[in-house]
């Protein structure tokens, strides 16, 4: 995480506070609007990766351990994308 030059804080309260994704809507919701939310969470949180993976490139390794993790919440958007169907 140096190349980033952050100090992670996976801290429940920090990571709630400081996400730029919209707070989910409260309450009961149905499954086909649960789902889709969830895919455009992590589609979104995919493209956020990329776009700071790109900015690394003098630290492989790091770049790397960022593109495998995007590419893991890509499968599941997929997976939950084509489940809607």
């Amino acid at each position: 995480m140096a190349t980033l030059d952050v100090a992670p804080d996976g801290r429940l309260a920090t990571v709630a506070a400081a996400t730029p994704l919209p707070a989910p809507t409260a309450g009961w919701q149905p499954d086909a609007d649960a789902v889709a939310m969830m895919q455009g969470r992590l589609e979104e949180v995919a493209s956020r990766i990329n776009t700071r993976a790109a900015g690394i490139e003098e630290d492989l390794v790091t770049q790397g351990i960022l593109l495998e993790i995007s590419g893991g919440l890509a499968k599941h958007a997929w997976m939950m994308r084509v489940s809607r169907r």
